[in-house]
Order: C-alpha cells, then sequence, then structure tokens
C-alpha cells in the first residue's frame, strides 16, 4: 500500500511540476533546457522461477531532452506461487515483494517518433514468503535491486509517450532468507506510460 501511494504522488508532482515548467521564460521568451515527467510503470519479472506482475509508477527530472534523474515505486498486488517441496514444505507457498529507489536514464533522439533510451534503477525494499493460506510470514528479508535496461519509446504527442523494456533484475536479499538471491533475480519485461515536458 505504501509503495502505491509513493507512485501516485510521483506521478503527481511531475506532471504538476512539469506542465509549470512548460511556460516560456518571461525574460528571455525561451524556454528552459529542462522539464518533468510522471507515469505508471507495469513489469513482468520471474523471482523463483514464477511469473510475477508489478505495478507501481515513476517521477522524473529531465536535462536538454537527454539526461534523466528519477524515482520510481513497484510492488506485486498479489503473490507468485511457489511449490513448497522444492523448500522442504508440504504446501505450496506465497512470495511477496515490493521495493523503490531512484534511476538514471540516458534518452537518444528523444524527438523522432521512435528513439531508444537506456536506464538504471537502483533500488530498496522487502521481501517475504508465507504458507498458503496463512497470514504468518516464515521467511522476509530486505531486498537491493538493480536493473539495467533497454527502453523503446514512442511519442504519442508533445507532452505523452509509451515506452517498452526489458532488462535483467539482480535482486540481493539477505543470506537466512528462504529464496535465495539468485531464484530471485531473473529477465524483467514492461511497459510504462510518461505524462510531461520532455
Amino acid at each position: 500500500m505504501k509503495i502505491k501511494i509513493l507512485s501516485i504522488l510521483l506521478l503527481m508532482a511531475s506532471v504538476s511540476f512539469a506542465q509549470s515548467n512548460a511556460e516560456p521564460d518571461s525574460k528571455t521568451n525561451t524556454k528552459r533546457n529542462w522539464g518533468a515527467y510522471g507515469g505508471t510503470l507495469l513489469q513482468l519479472s520471474n523471482p523463483g522461477d514464477e511469473t510475477s506482475l508489478f505495478v507501481g509508477g515513476q517521477g522524473a527530472i529531465v536535462l536538454n531532452s537527454k539526461f534523466v534523474l528519477g524515482a520510481f515505486g513497484l510492488g506485486s498486488p498479489g503473490s507468485a506461487k511457489l511449490s513448497g517441496s522444492s523448500y522442504g514444505y508440504d504446501q505450496d507457498l506465497e512470495l511477496s515483494m515490493g521495493y523503490g529507489g531512484i534511476y538514471l536514464e540516458y534518452i537518444i533522439g528523444r524527438h523522432k517518433l521512435f528513439h531508444p533510451s537506456v536506464s538504471l534503477p537502483v533500488g530498496i525494499g522487502r521481501a517475504s514468503v508465507k504458507q498458503d493460506g496463512s497470514d504468518d510470514k516464515i521467511s522476509k528479508t530486505s531486498l537491493l535491486t538493480f536493473s539495467p535496461r533497454l527502453n523503446l519509446e514512442f511519442n504519442l504527442g508533445n507532452n505523452a509517450l509509451i515506452a517498452i523494456f526489458g532488462g535483467y533484475q539482480l535482486l540481493s536479499a539477505e543470506n537466512q532468507f528462504l529464496v535465495s538471491s539468485n531464484d530471485l533475480s531473473s529477465w524483467q519485461y514492461g511497459v510504462c506510460l510518461k505524462l510531461g515536458q520532455f
């Protein structure tokens, strides 16, 4: 819930900031060379070899339509089902995760209809495992995440674009966590909508 609230606040603040930034400078009659955007994120990854959907948002400041510094938040609305027998349990297990952080991005050819970008999100979060049908957590951990991505963006207009992305998500958990860091890490794919002044 905290991740979702943070994502909504980031989106509202970034779009508001972008709209105010789009005003021409009254002294020079030129637009500033920086802007901002906010947007939503949908991501698929495979922690524990089980496909999971993550939902969240992001907001960022853009310099010269190329360099981006932003913040993001993602969480799983449901739980990934894990085979209990693989971890010494008779019942299936449920894995839940959420995380947020900052990211850097470099945009190539921003004003072309289709253009690529590369981004590097780095974040922290939490993960937990419980038995299917139970509310008691049998294992929990803090997380570090490092997720280099390649993005392909499509301009919808001067103030909107949609992007698809892919990359590899490296997740580091505490040693005592039931699911290893290697099993949590996986390829990731997703789509995002960005609204603002780029």
